[in-house]
């Protein structure tokens, strides 16, 4: 509850001065999202280019699709690897440990997320264009 009242005095006090900070935040988000557009602008020629060398060929298609389940597999595997380990072995007493070596310790579930993630959504575009060009 005191950091509550400190934090409101702090606020009523110097009010003026956040007010410039505010402008300062808001004028800094609204160049990076425009930077941000352009990469991402950028990003999706990229993607159609490979769609355009990609959506024809029969084995490129069910390679990306082979390759989109290999990573949900070994995601899924990871997670059940850590899973025994947290209940039945060395990583018992994980939570007594930095939050930080948490991370570290469970980063390669994230990376493998990722991954997945990323090639899942690579081939359901994939397939939208496939069955949008040959028709």
């Amino acid at each position: 509850m005191e950091f509550v009242w400190v934090s409101a005095l702090l606020i009523a006090v110097f009010r003026n001065q956040l007010s410039g900070i505010g402008d300062f935040v808001y004028n800094t988000v609204l160049t990076q999202l425009s930077f941000t557009k352009k990469g991402i602008k950028r990003l999706n020629n990229r993607n159609l280019r490979v769609f355009a060398k990609t959506y024809r060929n029969d084995s490129a298609v069910t390679m990306h699709i082979i390759r989109k389940y290999f990573f949900a597999s070994l995601f899924l595997g990871t997670v059940g690897l850590y899973s025994i380990f947290v209940l039945l072995g060395p990583l018992n007493e994980i939570s007594k440990l930095p939050e930080s070596l948490q991370q570290l310790i469970y980063s390669p579930i994230y990376i493998f997320e990722a991954l997945w993630l990323k090639q899942s959504e690579f081939v359901n575009a994939l397939i939208r264009v496939r069955g949008e060009r040959c028709k």
